[in-house]
């Protein structure tokens, strides 16, 4: 579950740095409201995954961006490609926690 002090949520474990991961500054555009409240409680950075071409890209969450009603988002070009949202949140209480039960 630990990727370099960042804990990933319902993905398997990778580094996306060595898979040739670009980090760009768009915001995001649609995100689930509960996720997004989770995201902006533990500034979460989330980690966007195209499906198609199974390019990497991230996008730091500020807390900032409306909500919406989807876990997915389009891009801003409007190639019709849908994204997974995955995400990473540095906690220590939760790497103890993490830790203490073995995960």
């Amino acid at each position: 579950m630990r990727n370099k002090g960042f804990y990933q949520y319902n993905t398997s474990p990778f580094d996306g740095k060595d898979m040739g991961a670009k980090y760009v500054g768009q915001k995001i555009v649609a995100i689930n409201k509960e996720k997004l409240q989770k995201a902006s409680e533990d500034r979460i950075h989330l980690m966007v995954v195209n499906r198609d071409s199974a390019t990497l890209e991230y996008m730091e969450f500020t807390g900032d961006e409306t909500p919406f009603t989807t876990a997915m988002f389009r891009d801003k070009w409007g190639s019709e490609k849908y994204y997974w949202l995955y995400y990473f949140v540095w906690n220590p209480m939760k790497q103890l926690e993490m830790d203490l039960l073995g995960s």
